[in-house]
C-alpha cells in the first residue's frame, strides 16, 4: 500500500481565486457601533416563507466588524440565511459572549436543489454552479487562506465547506473542521463536501475532521442518471464521528429533527447516534485514491435513497477505493453499505483493524502534530489471536442489485459480507425464458486475492438470493464459519425485537413450493423491471482456493423455517456451492441453529422467564428468545448444529482437481464430481 500522499508533500496551488476583500461588506464599525435593533420574529426566508423562528436580532443585510460585544443573544437574517464568523471560524452566536475580533455577519439566499430536488436551508463556505463561484451564495468569510490551500472551519450546526451544483472543480489542499451535527443523511445538509448535480469535483490532499451526528465527509448525490455527480479524492485523510466522553456517553446528541441519526440495530450494529462519512444518495460517482477514511460508528462509506437506473444492468451508484485504508475507531458498524443498484470496488485497501498498521501510525502522528487532535481507538473490543473486530462487516449488501468487489484487499471484522432483503438477479443455467434474453446478470459479489479475518462468518446470508464468487481468498473465521444461509434475524424497522424459537429439534414444515434437486424460480419485480424465472436459490463459486488459500471451515445452510423480515418472505432455499480447484477442510452440510445469547426469554404465554443460559431457560419453560436494540450485535452470531435438510437444501459441485476433506457427516440435496476430484469422508446425499 502506498503512503498516504498528504504525509509525504503538499500538492500545487490553489486551483480557485478566492478575493480577501470579497471575503467581507465594504462597511465596518467598532465595537461601539449601533448594533441592529430589530426583534421578535423573523419575516421570511430566501422563499417568502415565513419562518417563525424567534431570534433576539435580526440582521438585514452583510456587515464586518473589526471587533463586536456578544451577550449570549440569538441571531437570524430578515430574509436568506444567516452565517456568523469570528476569525474566519464559522460559529453559533448564542454560544458566545464578551467582546470578539474580525467578526462578519453574512446573509446568504437560497441555494437550488441539486439532489432530487430537496431545497434546504443550505450555508456553505463555496459554493460552485454553472457558472463557477457563486459568491452571492457562498460565505466567503469562513475561508481561510493557508500557505498552500484553504481551510474552513466550523463550530456549529449545518455548516458545509463547499457545495458544487454543475461544473469542473479543483480544490488543493482543502482542510475543513467541524465541531456540530448536520440535519439530513439523504441531502448532505452539514457535509464537508457536497458534490451534486451534474457537478464534477476533484480534491487533491483533502482533510477532513469533524466531531458531529450526520457530519459526512463528503455527501454525493444529483438527480440526472445519465450525467451524474463525480467526486475523486486523490490523497486524504477523513475522520468523522461521534465519540464517547470519559463517562461513557456521546459527545453529541441527536434532536427530532434529523433524519436518520441514529445507526440502525437490526442491521446488528449498536444503536448509537453516529455518522456516516461518507453518504451517497441517487445517483452519483465517488472514486478515493490512496486515503484514509475513519469512522467512529455506524458507517464509514454508504449508500442510501438510491435511484433505479436508466437501463437494466447499471449502476445508479458506484464507488472505487484505490490504495485506501478504512476502519473504525469505536466498536461496531459497517465499512461499506450497498443498497438499490450500487456496487462498491475496493482495490489494494486494507479495512478493518488498521490501527497497529504503519500507515494509521503515521496519520494518527501527523494529525496530532498538525491539529492537536487525538484519534483514538476505543477499547472494549476484546483481541482474539492479535486481531480487533471493532468493525462488524467489511459490506452490507441490501435490496435489488446491490453489490460489491474486493480485489487484493486485507479485512478484518466480526463478519464479512452480510446480505439482508437482496435480490439479486439470475437465471437458471439454460433457461430460455424471455426474460433472461433481455436482462443480464446483475448484482454480484466478487472476493478475489484477499484476505478476510474474521470472528464469525465470513459470508454472512440472511435469506437472500446473491450470486458470490471467490477467487484466491483466504477467509479466516474464528468460529469456523465460512459462509452461511441462515434464517433472516432482521426484524424491520420499527421493530422491537426479533424473536426465535428455542426448540431445534421440533418437526419443521415443508414447503410445498420447494424443490431441493432443482433449481427454484420466482417471478418478481425489480428496480421497476418485471423479471421472470429469476433464480430463488444462493450460489457461492469457489475458485483456485488451495494451498494457502484453501477453505479451512465450514458452509451450512440452516434457513428451515418462513422468514419475514421486512421486505422479504422466504422459506425454501438451496445453498449452491460450486468448487473450482479447491481444497475444502470442513463440513458443506444442512443444518439448524440458534443464536448463541437473548436480550430474554420467554414461556409460551409470553412471559418472561428468568435465566442465565438458553439451557437454563429452556428448562424453565422458556420456548423463545428475544433480542431487542439493547444487545444488537447478537444478531447474526448462531450456533450451527448438522442435520438432515428440510427447507435447506445444499449442493456440492467440484470440478477441476477439487478435493474435499470431510471431518464430520455432512448433509447435501445434489452432489456432482468430475472425474479430476474426489471425497474424502461421509456426505449423506438424500439420505443416504
Amino acid at each position: 500500500m502506498k503512503k498516504i500522499s498528504r504525509l509525504l508533500a503538499l500538492a500545487l496551488s490553489l486551483c480557485m481565486l478566492l478575493s480577501l476583500g470579497a471575503m467581507a461588506a465594504s462597511e465596518e464599525y467598532d465595537v461601539n457601533a449601533e448594533r441592529f435593533a430589530a426583534f421578535g420574529v423573523i419575516t421570511a426566508s430566501a422563499s417568502g416563507e415565513t419562518s417563525g423562528e424567534s431570534v433576539d436580532i435580526v440582521i438585514t443585510e452583510s456587515a464586518a466588524y473589526d471587533s463586536y460585544a456578544f451577550d449570549g443573544s440569538t441571531y437570524g437574517a430578515a430574509e436568506g440565511y444567516l452565517t456568523v464568523t469570528v476569525g474566519g471560524v464559522e460559529v453559533n452566536p448564542a454560544d458566545l459572549n464578551g467582546v470578539y475580533e474580525d467578526v462578519v455577519f453574512t446573509v446568504t439566499g437560497q441555494i437550488p436543489a441539486f439532489v432530487d430536488g430537496y431545497a434546504s436551508a443550505y450555508r456553505t463556505a463555496l459554493y460552485y454552479d454553472e457558472n463557477g463561484l457563486n459568491e452571492e451564495l457562498s460565505v466567503l468569510a469562513a475561508v481561510q487562506e493557508t500557505e498552500d490551500g484553504v481551510k474552513i472551519e466550523s463550530h456549529n450546526a449545518n455548516f458545509e465547506g463547499v457545495i458544487a451544483s454543475a461544473g469542473e472543480v479543483t480544490i488543493d489542499n482543502l482542510v475543513i473542521r467541524a465541531e456540530g451535527n448536520g440535519a439530513n443523511d439523504f441531502a448532505g445538509v452539514g457535509a464537508g463536501v457536497a458534490a451534486g448535480g451534474t457537478s464534477k469535483v476533484t480534491l487533491n490532499n483533502y482533510e477532513f475532521i469533524a466531531h458531529g451526528i450526520i457530519r459526512h465527509g463528503m455527501f454525493i448525490g444529483g438527480d440526472d442518471l445519465l450525467n451524474p455527480p463525480e467526486l475523486t479524492v486523490n490523497g486524504g485523510i477523513i475522520v468523522a464521528g461521534n465519540p464517547v466522553d470519559e463517562n461513557g456517553e456521546a459527545m453529541y446528541e441527536k434532536s427530532s429533527g434529523m433524519s436518520m441519526s441514529s445507526s440502525p440495530w437490526m442491521l446488528g450494529i449498536e444503536a448509537t447516534p453516529e455518522v456516516r462519512t461518507q453518504l451517497m444518495a441517487s445517483t452519483g460517482i465517488a472514486t478515493y485514491n490512496d486515503c484514509v477514511i475513519l469512522s467512529s460508528g455506524w458507517g464509514v462509506v454508504s449508500s442510501d435513497a438510491v435511484d433505479g437506473p436508466a437501463n437494466w444492468g447499471e449502476y445508479t451508484i458506484q464507488m472505487y477505493f484505490n490504495d485506501c485504508i478504512l476502519d473504525f475507531t469505536g466498536t461496531s458498524g459497517y465499512i461499506s453499505y450497498a443498497i438499490g443498484s450500487t456496487h462498491n470496488t475496493f482495490t489494494n485497501c486494507l479495512i478493518g483493524d488498521a490501527i497497529e498498521s504503519e500507515e494509521m501510525a503515521d496519520v494518527i502522528e501527523y494529525v496530532k502534530d498538525t491539529y492537536d487532535y487525538d484519534i483514538a481507538y476505543e477499547a472494549g473490543v476484546e483481541a482474539l489471536n492479535g486481531r480487533h473486530y471493532n468493525t462488524t462487516y467489511a459490506l452490507i449488501i441490501a435490496n435489488e442489485t446491490a453489490g460489491g468487489t474486493f480485489d487484493g484487499c486485507t479485512y478484518t471484522g466480526t463478519y464479512g459480507v452480510m446480505y439482508h432483503k437482496t435480490n439479486n438477479v439470475r437465471y437458471v443455467p439454460g433457461a430460455t425464458d424471455n426474460s433472461s434474453a433481455v436482462y443480464a446478470e446483475d448484482g454480484y459479489t466478487l472476493i478475489k486475492d484477499s484476505v478476510f479475518n474474521t470472528y464469525g462468518a465470513a459470508i454472512l446470508v440472511k435469506a437472500c438470493t446473491p450470486a458470490i464468487y471467490v477467487e484466491n481468498s483466504v477467509l479466516n473465521s474464528e468460529t469456523g464459519v465460512i459462509a452461511q444461509l441462515a434464517t433472516c434475524d432482521d426484524p424491520g424497522m420499527g421493530s422491537r425485537y426479533f424473536s426465535e424459537a428455542l426448540d431445534i429439534t421440533a418437526p419443521v414444515e415443508a414447503d410445498p413450493d420447494y424443490d431441493p434437486y432443482d433449481y427454484n424460480t420466482k417471478d418478481f419485480s425489480n428496480l421497476g423491471y418485471q423479471i421472470e424465472g429469476m433464480l430463488n436459490d444462493v450460489e457461492i463459486d469457489f475458485a483456485d482456493c488451495s494451498g494457502e488459500s484453501a477453505l479451512n471451515g465450514d458452509i451450512y445452510n440452516s434457513i428451515s423455517v418462513s422468514t419475514t423480515g421486512e421486505g422479504m418472505t422466504w422459506w425454501g432455499q438451496n445453498l449452491i456451492c460450486t468448487f473450482d480447484n479447491c481444497e475444502i477442510n470442513g463440513v458443506v452440510s444442512s443444518s439448524s441453529a440458534l443464536h448463541n445469547a437473548y436480550s430474554g426469554f420467554y414461556d409460551a404465554e409470553g412471559n418472561e422467564v428468568e435465566a442465565d443460559s438458553i439451557d437454563e431457560a429452556i428448562a424453565a419453560g422458556a420456548v423463545e428468545g428475544r433480542i431487542t436494540s439493547d444487545n444488537a450485535t447478537y444478531l447474526g452470531n448462531m450456533t450451527n448444529y448438522v442435520s438432515a435438510p428440510v427447507n435447506n437444501g445444499v449442493w456440492a459441485i467440484l470440478t477441476n482437481g477439487s478435493v474435499w476433506n470431510v471431518p464430520s457427516t455432512s448433509y447435501l440435496t445434489r452432489l456432482c464430481v468430475d472425474e479430476t476430484s474426489a471425497v474424502n469422508g461421509v456426505v449423506t446425499v438424500d439420505g443416504v
